[in-house]
């Protein structure tokens, strides 16, 4: 087991102030099993959509499919495993299979469809099978949608994201809880499952309505903004920009869940040396909040971009 491993599952909480985690989009290509097709030409929304999906894909993860085996690395060079990841250096990423593989450790684990989908995840109650992990994380979240149905015993999460042809933040998350809305009231074994009682959606941690150009949120501007001030040297190093992006993850105490989500920052920077300039991108953790049950922050943090990479 990796030291980085190691300190995650000794501390779950308490490693999230330290590190931006990014998730993985999917395990070995598994997007879900297809359970049905949605049809959302029934969702009006307020402003006119350029290219609205009339359908989209609803599946969920198979029972062997739904606990993965991971193990944690640091992103030293940004890119990730695939060489195209964008979130930066010093994000923390992890490898996964669902080979019960020796020294990895066993999650439930939720992905996404980037064609386009809601794909769901129902944790069973305690020692219902085995493994049975104490640790939840779905794919890194950049405009996606998650919610929580349920009881905290017996969850539900469901990730939404893909194209919904909406320009305006607002009517894109409108869009996927419409069309998971529609479905969980017409559905009855999805109806059984509980209220959906939390939902997380772009407005909240990627691009907030009323920010610098629909593009930022507060949380991000404000940060950019200490950073601009605490890091800047005329000449020698710039922040540009910080473009906030999202983690969810959950934890089991006793018999019940609770799910956090980690806001975290890809500071741009611009370093001024002899040969030039060079762009770095960094990743850094801004926030973290309890989204079920309930909500509030739990912690709050600035940590500084390195100032000297090179």
């Amino acid at each position: 087991m990796s030291n980085y491993t190691k300190d995650f599952f000794a501390s779950p909480l308490k490693f999230m102030k330290k590190y931006a985690i990014a998730p993985p989009n999917n395990v070995e290509a598994d997007k879900g099993k297809d359970v049905t097709t949605l049809d959302t030409t029934c969702f009006t929304p307020n402003v006119a959509a350029t290219a609205q999906p009339a359908s989209i894909r609803y599946a969920c993860m198979s029972s062997a499919h739904k606990v993965a085996y991971i193990k944690f690395y640091k992103d030293k060079k940004m890119g990730g495993r695939s060489g195209a990841e964008q979130e930066g250096i010093d994000a923390m990423r992890f490898d996964a299979t669902y080979d019960d593989t020796s020294d990895w450790t066993p999650i439930y684990y939720l992905p996404w469809d980037e064609s386009g989908a809601i794909v769901r995840l129902t944790i069973p109650n305690m020692g219902a099978r085995d493994p049975d992990p104490d640790i939840f994380f779905t794919a890194a979240i950049n405009g996606c949608s998650v919610f929580i149905q349920g009881s905290a015993d017996n969850p539900t999460v469901y990730h939404a994201g893909g194209n919904t042809g909406q320009s305006d933040h607002n009517e894109a998350a409108k869009f996927w809880k419409e069309a998971l809305r529609k479905y969980v009231a017409a559905t009855p074994v999805a109806t059984a499952r509980g209220t959906i009682v939390t939902e997380v959606n772009k407005t909240e941690y990627v691009k907030t309505p009323g920010t610098i150009g629909n593009a930022t949120t507060p949380r991000a501007q404000q940060y950019e903004n200490t950073l601009k001030a605490k890091l800047d040297k005329t000449g020698k190093f710039t922040v540009t920009m910080v473009n906030p992006w999202g983690c969810v993850m959950g934890i089991r105490t006793g018999n019940n869940w609770e799910f956090f989500l980690q806001e975290n920052a890809t500071v741009i920077t611009n370093i001024v040396t002899k040969k030039g300039v060079t762009t770095q991108y960094f990743a850094r953790p801004m926030h973290i909040r309890r989204i079920y049950p309930g909500g509030g922050a739990i912690a709050s943090m600035s940590m500084k971009v390195p100032v000297s990479v090179l």
